[in-house]
């Protein structure tokens, strides 16, 4: 039995491959889970229409590249106010929270940490498999820092952030990209970091999408129509900051999933 009222923001795009996984388990914490589809030509709508707490959003049609990405969250945002939760959990849909979250949301009101608005967890890249994640660092050739340690990189993605009371959180709907992490602009401090647990284990850099490289063709493409830059410059930022060279994998800690994986 859960203490607080959750809704799930998540936007998607032909995540069928593992939108079983992860709308199963938000299902068993969350009161409604948002999607946002944004043109999927798979499974994805058949699978959200399977569970009762899925409200699903097809969004219109429109060029190639034109991510508004500010624009599909905040279209999540308006649909989730509707149902008047204590939190807003967003995160994208080839992400899965561990387990231990059902326990940290429910222990929230017994921390000193509960006036807080935001919190962000530790990122957990799978690398090669599900049984692995990497934890490697390097300077690309650009000058770029790269930190794939997540319990070291400062840069979150999934957050959890509290409805407040006659306040309403929103997104510069003119962004492209969402910075930083994909938060509402104007969420009010305090922000916490979670240091340990709960995680959000990532599987987007095992999906095909991501290891047959179609992943950074897109991302040079839409670089290309949002900056006017360089379609080949742009792919080779892309392939240096994902480069393996220095590659260093740990072992996934069992208590990052969930019982039936």
């Amino acid at each position: 039995m859960m203490k607080h009222k959750v809704v799930a923001c998540i936007p998607t795009k032909d995540t069928g491959w593992l939108l079983q996984k992860s709308l199963g388990h938000l299902s068993t914490f969350c009161d409604k889970i948002i999607i946002s589809d944004d043109g999927s030509t798979d499974n994805t709508k058949e699978i959200c229409m399977s569970y009762d707490k899925v409200e699903y959003h097809k969004r219109p049609e429109r060029e190639y590249g034109d991510r508004q990405g500010a624009l599909q969250r905040q279209e999540l945002l308006t649909a989730a106010y509707k149902h008047d939760p204590d939190y807003f959990f967003f995160l994208d849909a080839d992400e899965v929270p561990s387990p231990d979250i059902v326990g940290w949301i429910n222990n929230l009101e017994s921390r000193t940490e509960e006036q807080n608005n935001l919190w962000t967890f530790p990122w957990i890249h799978l690398w090669k498999d599900d049984e692995h994640y990497r934890v490697d660092s390097y300077t690309a050739r650009n000058g770029s820092r790269i930190e794939w340690n997540p319990f070291v990189t400062t840069y979150r993605k999934g957050f959890f952030v509290r409805n407040i009371p006659d306040f309403k959180l929103e997104y510069n709907i003119k962004q492209h990209r969402v910075r930083p992490s994909n938060q509402p602009f104007n969420v009010p401090q305090p922000w916490v970091n979670v240091a340990n647990n709960p995680v959000i284990v990532h599987y987007g850099k095992i999906s095909e999408y991501y290891t047959s490289g179609q992943n950074w063709l897109d991302r040079a493409k839409w670089d290309n129509y949002e900056r006017n830059a360089n379609e080949a410059n742009t792919l080779m930022h892309h392939k240096v900051s994902n480069a393996t060279d220095t590659l260093q994998l740990e072992k996934v800690k069992p208590e990052w999933m969930w019982n039936n994986e």
